[in-house]
């Protein structure tokens, strides 16, 4: 069960040391200021209530390690960090239902900057949407960028495995970017990403 919100006095540089030091109130006013953002962004992102209160305790107890970690500072604000880390574990935790990747598995290091770990939490999502955009499109549309992009194979190639003449691969590839670019750049997540950029 998440902690009820309370007010939220508690500076940022208050607020860092209280969770260092394992102060309720500074769980508190984390919850206060955050709860309803994690709760927002998981169940807009395929997750359930469950899902939420798991990532904020998950994304908490991350902060907080880090935290305890010698040299390790947040060269942003507190909202900006908690946030990424929220995003960066939903984002693992999507990836990894299947293998379970323990929280130990994010990016997270002591020399990083705040900004560092943002830029990489941000390109992170944007593979994800890609990689969610590419399941949506035609099968064959996938196995054209899939043979040109992945495998390297030349348009001609993949035109006579597929059965096409070699002027209209190109248009098929041209189409089926098209495609994947439109899936991508059209997802609200995308446009959410850009604008936290």
């Amino acid at each position: 069960m998440m902690l009820q919100p309370i007010a939220d006095p508690l500076s940022d540089e208050a607020l860092l040391l209280g969770l260092k030091g394992e102060q309720n109130s500074a769980f508190q006013a984390i919850y206060h200021r955050y709860g309803a953002y994690v709760r927002h962004y998981v169940l807009d992102n395929s997750g359930t209530e469950d899902d939420a209160e798991d990532v904020f305790q998950e994304a908490l107890i991350a902060l907080v390690q880090n935290l305890r970690k010698p040299g390790f500072s947040v060269q942003t604000n507190i909202g900006s960090f908690f946030q990424a880390i929220v995003r960066n574990w939903w984002m693992y935790k999507l990836r990894g239902r299947r293998n379970n990747l323990p929280i130990e598995n994010l990016p997270l290091r002591a020399d990083d900057t705040g900004e560092v770990f943002v830029r990489e939490a941000v390109f992170s999502l944007k593979e994800q949407l890609v990689a969610n955009a590419f399941g949506q499109i035609a099968a064959d549309c996938q196995q054209v960028i899939h043979a040109f992009y992945l495998l390297r194979k030349p348009l001609a190639e993949i035109a006579e495995e597929m059965g096409y003449s070699d002027q209209f691969i190109k248009q098929k590839k041209m189409r089926c970017m098209n495609a994947l670019r439109n899936k991508v750049f059209g997802h609200p997540n995308y446009q959410m990403i850009n604008e936290e950029q």
